[in-house]
């Protein structure tokens, strides 16, 4: 039964998750996780000086780019030339 109006709690979200009827947020997946780990374990090693950071700054300021030309094609409804 969902929460009254002003309760301060979100009704179980139980289609997300059917092993855990009660839960409040979906289900994450192991891998889900997993992945996260790899990136945080990579990102901070990176910054303790042991290796390179991916995407570095270069790579991301790229995929900004075409995300953002993505976002003016939508809009315009044209194509939308992504700078080299």
């Amino acid at each position: 039964m969902p929460e009254p109006p002003g309760s301060g709690r979100s009704p179980p979200v139980r289609h997300m998750n059917p092993m855990a009827p009660s839960c409040r947020r979906p289900a994450i997946s192991s891998a889900s996780t997993t992945q996260k780990t790899i990136e945080m374990r990579d990102f901070l090693t990176a910054i303790a000086g042991g290796g390179k950071a991916f995407p570095d700054f270069r790579e991301a300021a790229r995929i900004q780019a075409v995300i953002d030309a993505i976002l003016t094609a939508a809009r315009e409804r044209a194509w939308d030339e992504v700078p080299a």
